[in-house]
């Protein structure tokens, strides 16, 4: 049996009061004063909260599985956080527990998703609780006042035992917090270029073994969230609803209504409801046309959906009934009176019956089921190896040139690719705090370019050109030129690397608005997929004039993050996950497609939920652009929390 179980950091509190006398004398004359106000003398808080703990590991008749079987394992899960006004340093310790009798040598560990590794690999360290037999660090850190952090450990019986010692053994162990005060941060331990500090700060250790622990992760399985969600139903608020519905005598009384039916006096209801727990949503079934007044409904369940009428159709003119749905609100009746009325459609009266309901909205509520997922992980671009962040990471944050920004990566270069954060650390918000528009002209399938052709271009390679600004790359250069350009802070930036508006084309010609058009993003979209790489370098990598890959149509180094780094970060297809760094409301600069219902082309972006979402280009979100800082950027300091954020020194 393998149990895991909390500890409490403990808390240290000390207060001195002294009181000092002083003495003054000159030859025989003598005065003596007691000093009036107490000198107090107290140690500064020091504290670390141990919460979230959920699946503490009980393995009964355990026995040698393999690495894929254990990193399905349901995992223990809990949060350290800083609660106290200064630097906390902090190991994540498993400690063996007294009448352990299994060695260590036979159990794999995997902390969050990093490399998976004999227990006895780990560095071995002092142990807290009296009897335990031995320590080891699985993990360290630091956190600045108010961050926290998340931590998943699986543990299981290695695949290759076979020594008889390991049969009929018992392993007991505790997850141990060990915390002390603490002034580390990257540029103290001698990394002060903001590159080196990302990835020192990653395992507290030198950039060199960080990126073979790194590389050691493997990569990420795209196709789920990180961190991997789970909705779970939940009732909400109550609220009335009056409906007016037309009475029993009313129905085919005249022209008008002779196309009424009797279930048009009643209210549809639905008995049967289905919750989806990795979308949220809630689908009825098994409708019931009714009186809602005939109902008992103690222990007998209605829903409702939206709000019914009656309206008038021009083209037969006749009135007729349906239901006005109003997002995807649903509710459970609770109960339900009516009263005889009179109702008026298209300016004819009619004896109407109006019920009033008591409804209980239907709600949902998101849980963080597995963190493992999280971290700076390794893939490919066109200028190299890529080191990204993806899940609910905290440590991420960056302060230059009078604002927030957040890392997407280290591209392939060595330069750092940021997310502009606004002045406000824990909130995206767009430039100028304004929402904008992607584009004019949304019936036009090439607008969805960065940059695009002449609205009279008859072909692919005219349409498909660079030579018109969209209006929300007007809105960021000059957004650009005011607070970069003109502030000197461009002196800072890497102005070559680029950034990838990919329009290949998936389906369609990108041309005609009588067939629709999917993009090569609606591709990687529909087979859950995601590349750093652009397709198409000479046209959609937007660059400036001097750079060695790319388009070289940009005038500022500037642009707007892609669905791909969205999906790296940890947004999935179809589903919502508001614990991922990315989560916001703005556009991408990947096209999704051209729909010939709508007439309107469409973007990829991010909705405040955390779900993959398809802008249209009309549509007012949030303008939030992506920069890259030079390789050798220095810090003044900071460990990237948004307390503690890493800040670019521009003096120098």
């Amino acid at each position: 049996m393998i149990k895991s179980k909390k500890i409490k950091v403990l808390v240290i509190s000390i207060l001195c009061i002294l009181t000092i006398t002083i003495g003054l004398s000159y030859g025989y004359y003598l005065l003596n004063k007691i000093q009036e106000n107490n000198n107090i003398v107290a140690s500064k808080c020091f504290n670390l909260e141990f919460t979230n703990e959920k699946n503490a590991i009980s393995l009964d008749n355990m026995y040698p599985i393999s690495d894929e079987e254990g990193r399905k394992l349901t995992p223990y899960s809990f949060t350290i956080t800083n609660t106290c006004d200064m630097l906390a340093g902090y190991t994540v310790n498993m400690e063996m527990l007294e009448g352990t009798t299994l060695n260590s040598k036979y159990l794999d560990v995997m902390i969050n998703n990093e490399e998976i590794k004999l227990l006895t690999n780990y560095e071995s360290t002092n142990t807290v609780i009296t009897g335990s037999t031995e320590s080891r660090i699985l993990a360290k850190g630091t956190l600045a006042y108010n961050d926290s952090a998340d931590y998943t450990v699986r543990f299981w019986m290695d695949k290759d035992v076979e020594d008889t010692e390991a049969m009929n053994k018992i392993f007991k162990s505790k997850i141990v917090i060990s915390a002390t005060p603490s002034s580390w941060n990257p540029k103290d331990a001698g990394y002060d270029t903001l590159h080196d500090a990302i990835l020192a700060n990653e395992y507290q250790t030198t950039p060199a073994d960080a990126i073979k622990k790194i590389e050691a992760k493997g990569e990420p399985d795209l196709s789920k969230t990180a961190p991997a969600i789970k909705w779970i139903e939940k009732t909400g608020s109550t609220t009335n609803q009056t409906v007016i519905k037309p009475a029993l005598k009313a129905i085919k009384s005249d022209d008008q209504t002779s196309e009424l039916t009797e279930n048009d006096t009643k209210l549809k209801l639905f008995t049967k409801l289905l919750f989806d727990d990795e979308t949220a949503y809630y689908t009825l079934s098994d409708p019931v046309y009714v009186d809602p007044t005939t109902i008992d409904y103690n222990g007998n369940i209605h829903y409702y959906f939206g709000s019914e009428l009656v309206g008038y159709r021009n083209s037969t003119k006749k009135l007729f009934s349906s239901i006005a749905t109003v997002g995807r609100k649903i509710y459970e009746v609770k109960g339900a009176t009516k009263i005889n009325s009179k109702a008026t459609w298209n300016n004819v009266e009619y004896d109407g019956i109006t019920y009033n309901l008591g409804l209980q909205i239907m709600e949902s509520e998101q849980l963080e089921i597995d963190s493992s997922d999280k971290g700076l992980y390794q893939d490919t671009d066109d200028y190299g190896k890529t080191y990204y962040y993806r899940g609910n990471i905290k440590n991420n944050n960056v302060y230059f040139a009078g604002f927030y920004w957040q890392i997407i990566r280290i591209n392939g270069d060595g330069s750092i690719r940021l997310l502009y954060n606004g002045t406000n650390p824990g909130k995206k918000q767009s430039i100028n705090l304004e929402t904008t528009y992607f584009n004019d002209r949304k019936e036009i399938p090439w607008n969805v370019g960065y940059m695009y052709g002449n609205e009279e271009s008859t072909s692919y390679n005219e349409a498909y050109t660079n030579i018109n600004d969209s209006n929300i790359k007007l809105k960021v250069d000059s957004w650009y030129k005011l607070n970069i350009l003109n502030k000197n802070y461009e002196i800072f930036l890497n102005k070559f690397v680029g950034f990838c508006g990919d329009r290949t084309l998936y389906h369609g010609d990108g041309i005609s608005t009588d067939f629709p058009t999917t993009f090569g993003g609606y591709e990687r979209y529909s087979m859950n997929i995601a590349k750093f790489s652009c397709k198409d370098l000479s046209r959609d990598l937007y660059t400036t004039g001097n750079s060695s890959l790319g388009n070289k149509v940009l005038t500022y180094p500037i642009g707007l993050i892609t669905y791909d780094e969205l999906i790296f970060a940890g947004l999935s297809k179809s589903k919502i996950n508001g614990y991922a760094w990315v989560v916001g409301e703005y556009y991408s600069m990947t096209p999704s497609n051209y729909n010939t219902t709508q007439k309107t082309a469409t973007m990829f972006g991010v909705k405040k939920n955390g779900e993959i979402n398809v802008w249209r280009l009309e549509d007012h979100i949030g303008a939030i652009p992506v920069i890259n800082l030079k390789s050798d950027v220095k810090i003044t300091g900071g460990i990237g929390t948004s307390n503690d954020p890493y800040v670019i020194d521009t003096n120098n």
